[in-house]
């Protein structure tokens, strides 16, 4: 009975808010980046900003992330540009899929050309993007992965091959269960590898981010899902990677702190041109806390 009433207290008073920070340099082995950081001013109101990603070759002033919009109850992809200052001082959608929730904008370049695939898990796929060269505008799109509900979508070349892993939003295995598929392309056709699912573990599952080359060696930033959702960030060690084999082990692990005004969390972090981003929450009482989450379940709902 206590537990159902705290739940029913935190839903109708307590709100959860995200904002994105950064830190200088790229990701590296050593985890005390996170020292290094700090939090951009959130948004007003009841929107905020998660799933930050740099977008390559743009000096590290512009990002896509996820803009969540608390009158439409979804997300959707904004495309963000940093001031000298190092505040927000342009933000705009550029992706908007209606009525789908869109979050975690993967970015990549590839023949010139600068490419996002946002995760749209309601939908049932993956759409890949092309962006303007400034990622100020859609070119055209292709859908990827149709029928399979791919969560956080990170996109990579090795080996000749190209990579796409992900947690699939069916059966519960968002958290928990790691999916890879190679393609010639990245486009596709993408083929599922022959040992899915990779990974069977709520530690270190779920993608927290863009793959990259450290010491010659690939790395992959995980969610920690353990404890909560948000709990926690882990940089993986990709050992081995082929169409039939992969293994991986730990270099880092960070757990968000608990504060005194609730819990604190992180779930994403990439890196480009010499700047990290990432994201974290923290959670605040307010009486109008019921109504922000109406507005997010019929938004879910929608998609």
């Amino acid at each position: 009975m206590m537990s159902r009433l705290r739940r029913a207290w935190y839903g109708a008073f307590m709100i959860k808010r995200w904002t994105i920070g950064t830190a200088p340099g790229e990701v590296t082995t050593d985890a005390r980046w996170i020292e290094r950081g700090r939090l951009l001013a959130p948004l007003r109101g009841g929107d905020f900003l998660a799933d930050p990603f740099v977008v390559p070759g743009l000096g590290g002033r512009v990002l896509l992330a996820e803009l969540l919009e608390t009158r439409r109850g979804r997300g959707v992809i904004a495309r963000v540009e940093l001031g000298a200052d190092g505040e927000i001082a342009d933000i705009h959608t550029i992706i908007d899929w209606a009525p789908y929730h869109l979050s975690y904008p993967h970015v990549l370049r590839h023949d010139g050309k600068l490419f996002c695939a946002p995760e749209s898990c309601h939908a049932r796929t993956v759409r890949l993007y092309e962006l303007t060269p400034d990622a100020r505008a859609v070119v055209g799109h292709v859908a990827m992965l149709e029928g399979f509900g791919p969560v956080d979508s990170t996109i990579f070349e090795h080996a000749g091959r190209w990579w796409l892993l992900c947690t699939n939003a069916r059966n519960g295995g968002s958290n928990t269960h790691l999916h890879a598929f190679h393609a010639p392309a990245p486009t596709g056709p993408w083929t599922p590898h022959a040992a899915n699912p990779i990974v069977a573990d709520i530690s270190r599952a779920r993608p927290a981010g863009r793959v990259v080359t450290i010491n010659g060696r690939l790395h992959r930033p995980a969610q920690d899902c353990s404890r909560r959702y948000g709990g926690g960030l882990r940089l993986m060690e990709i050992e081995t990677l082929t169409p039939d084999d992969y293994r991986e082990k730990d270099v880092w692990s960070i757990q968000a702190p608990v504060g005194p005004r609730g819990r604190h969390g992180v779930h994403t972090i990439n890196s480009a041109d010499g700047v990290t981003v990432f994201d974290a929450y923290t959670e605040r009482f307010t009486p109008l806390a019921w109504l922000y989450r109406l507005h997010e379940r019929r938004g879910v709902r929608g998609g």
